[in-house]
This record gives structure tokens, sequence and C-alpha cells, in this order.
């Protein structure tokens, strides 16, 4: 399990030096929110990395029988779990 613990403060007091250094953080913000937004995209298409082991024969059997397999593993809820934040992509 991956544990990620961030100082609030420290990273607070940090982006408030870079402003200062920079001017306006917009652009900056926009850009870490949209490689963001990519990799949680691609996380999706590729069914989480790393990659997740397979299913339980009695997994797939149940979900086979409620009609969710096959299928995406991120995606056997009633709107799929990737619908709970997904944004159409742009074309």
């Amino acid at each position: 399990m991956l544990t990620i613990d961030l100082d609030h403060q420290h990273l607070q007091q940090t982006l408030q030096n870079i402003e200062w250094a920079i001017g306006d953080l917009t652009p900056l913000m926009q850009g870490i929110a949209a490689e963001l937004a990519s990799q949680t995209e691609q996380n999706f298409e590729h069914e989480g990395r790393p990659e997740w082991p397979e299913l339980s024969d009695t997994t797939t059997y149940n979900r086979a029988k409620h009609g969710h397999w096959p299928g995406q593993i991120l995606q056997v809820s009633a709107a799929g779990l990737a619908g709970i934040h997904h944004h159409p992509k742009h074309t």
C-alpha cells in the first residue's frame, strides 16, 4: 500500500513563495490539474497502475450472473467508478 503524507503548512508556504517569485499561480495550478486528470484517465484506461491481480473465479461468475462481466473492472458499479468523476474528452 502506498501512503502519502503532506505537510500542508509547508506546502502552503512553498506555494506562496512560488507565487511571490513568479506571480499568478493560476496557469501552474491549471497545468497540475490537467496532469492529474490525465493520469487518472490513464489509470482507468489501464484498469489501475500497477496492474491489478485477476479477479477470482467466484467474483467473475457473480459479475457475469448479474450482467457485469466480461467488462472493465472499474466500471461494474451502476454508474461505473470512472463515471463518478469522469469528464467527457474534448475533441
